[in-house]
C-alpha cells in the first residue's frame, strides 16, 4: 500500500482528480459559456442587417417588382413613399432614417448643401458606367459625387384629343375670362410647389428659378385668378381623371403621359413654346444609413440594363441606362416618356435656390388655402355642357 502511494502512477491519478474536481465545481455555473453561442449579434443581424429602408415617388416602383427583388437580393424592403421634394426634406431633417431615397436633382443640390446625403463610392457600383453621359455631371452634382441619376423626364401639357379642337400652343392664360368660362374645372395642375409656380414663372416670362419674391407672388396671384378652370391640383395617379373625362388637359409628367397616351390613342401630350421643366430623380445614400453595403447592392442591381427596362415598361418613366433602350417597348420610346429635353432650346431645370425656397413653399401654400376655399364655396355640378367640345386659342 505504502509503496501503491509512493508510486508515480498514483501520483497522476491524483492531480487528474483534483483538475476534474475543480472543472466539476466551476462548470455547472458557467455551463452556458460553453455550450450556448452568443445570439444577441445575430438577433440584430436578422432584424437589420438584410432590411433596406427606402424612400421613393409613388409611381415608380410596383409592390410586385419590390417583392421580386426581395427575393433575387434576399433583403426585406421597408417602403416610404413621398409626393414632393419638400416632404422627403421634411422627413429626413425631422429624423427618419433611410439607406436609399430618391430627390430630383435641385433637392440633392441642397442635400448635398446641408451635409445630408454620403459621398458616392463610384468604385462599388460596376453599373454605374451604362448611364448616359448626357446625364452625369450636371451642375447639380458635378461628377455624381452625392448622386445617381436614374428616372428623367419633362413637364409638359396633356389634353384629350376628342375634347379639346385646336393644339393648346401655351399655358392656359388666367387674364382670358373666354377661356376660364370654356375651361370651368376641366384643367389640372400638379401638386408641387417648385413646377407649378416655376410653369406660372415661365407664362408671365420669367426664370422659373426667379429669386424675385415679387415675381414668385405674381406667380401664386397667376395661379389664384386661374381657380375657376382649376378642377384638381394633383400629382399622382392622373390616368383615372382624364381617362374618367374629369380633365381635359392639365398639366402632366412625361412619364404619366407615356402610359396614358397608351392606354387611349386620343390623348396627347405637348412642350408648349415659352418653354418648360425638365427633371431627374437620382438615388441617393442620407449620411445616417448605417446600410451602405445593401444601399450600394440595391443600387446597382437597378443600374442592369434589363432591371431598369423592365421597370420603364412598368411605369413609363425614363431611365438614365443607355443599353436599357434595347429591351423597351419600342411605343414607349416613341411616345411621350422619352421626350427629349436636350432639343429645346427653353427647357429649364429647377433649381435650389436657398432661403428663396421658403419663399416658393409659403407662397404655394397661400395657393392651396385659396384652392381650398374656392372649392369649398364653389361645388360646380357636372352637366353635359360641360362635356361639349372645347375650343383652345
Amino acid at each position: 500500500m505504502r509503496r501503491l502511494l509512493n508510486s508515480p502512477i498514483f501520483s497522476v491519478i491524483v492531480f487528474i482528480g483534483i483538475v476534474f474536481g475543480v472543472l466539476m465545481y466551476f462548470l455547472p455555473v458557467n455551463l452556458h459559456r460553453f455550450l450556448q453561442p452568443d445570439t444577441t449579434l445575430n438577433t440584430n443581424q436578422a432584424n437589420t442587417s438584410d432590411t433596406l429602408h427606402f424612400a421613393t415617388w409613388p409611381e415608380y416602383f410596383s409592390s410586385e417588382f419590390l417583392s421580386e427583388l426581395e427575393s433575387e437580393l434576399n433583403i426585406t424592403i421597408q417602403l416610404t413613399l413621398y409626393h414632393t421634394n419638400e416632404e422627403l426634406y421634411d422627413l429626413m431633417v425631422s429624423g427618419k432614417k433611410f439607406d436609399v431615397v430618391m430627390p430630383t436633382d435641385y433637392l440633392v443640390e441642397q442635400l448635398i448643401d446641408e451635409d445630408i446625403i454620403k459621398p458616392i463610392d463610384h468604385r462599388l457600383l460596376t453599373n454605374y458606367n451604362k448611364i448616359d453621359a448626357r446625364f452625369k455631371d450636371l451642375a447639380y452634382d458635378y461628377s455624381n459625387q452625392h448622386s445617381i441619376p436614374y428616372f428623367w423626364g419633362v413637364v409638359g401639357l396633356m389634353y384629350n384629343n376628342d375634347l379639346v379642337v385646336n393644339i393648346p400652343n401655351s399655358w392656359p392664360s388666367a387674364g382670358d375670362t373666354t377661356l376660364l368660362r370654356s375651361y370651368i374645372n376641366r384643367f389640372s395642375i400638379l401638386d408641387d410647389p417648385r413646377i407649378s409656380l416655376g410653369i406660372a414663372l415661365i407664362n408671365l416670362g420669367f426664370s422659373p428659378n426667379s429669386e424675385n419674391e415679387k415675381e414668385i407672388k405674381q406667380a401664386t396671384d397667376f395661379l389664384i385668378k386661374s381657380l375657376p378652370i382649376i378642377g384638381l391640383v394633383q400629382s399622382d395617379g392622373l390616368q383615372q381623371a382624364f381617362l374618367d373625362e374629369d380633365i381635359y388637359f392639365g398639366v402632366n409628367w412625361s412619364g404619366s403621359a407615356g402610359k396614358l397616351s397608351m392606354e387611349q390613342k386620343n390623348y396627347r401630350f405637348l412642350l408648349p413654346p415659352k418653354g418648360s421643366l425638365f427633371f431627374i430623380d437620382n438615388f441617393a445614400i442620407p449620411t445616417t444609413s448605417k446600410q451602405d453595403s445593401l444601399a450600394y447592392k440595391f443600387i446597382n442591381y437597378l443600374l442592369d440594363s434589363r432591371i431598369a427596362a423592365k421597370l420603364t415598361n412598368e411605369n413609363y418613366y425614363a431611365n438614365t441606362v443607355s443599353d436599357s433602350r434595347r429591351y423597351i417597348d419600342r411605343l414607349i420610346l416613341k411616345g411621350p416618356s422619352y421626350t427629349n429635353p436636350f432639343l429645346s432650346t427653353n427647357m429649364y431645370n429647377v433649381k435650389d435656390l436657398g432661403e428663396i425656397n421658403t419663399i416658393y413653399i409659403e407662397e404655394w401654400q397661400r395657393f392651396k388655402i385659396s384652392y381650398r376655399a374656392f372649392k369649398a364655396t364653389n361645388q360646380l355640378k357636372s352637366t353635359d355642357s360641360n362635356k361639349e367640345k372645347l375650343i383652345i386659342y
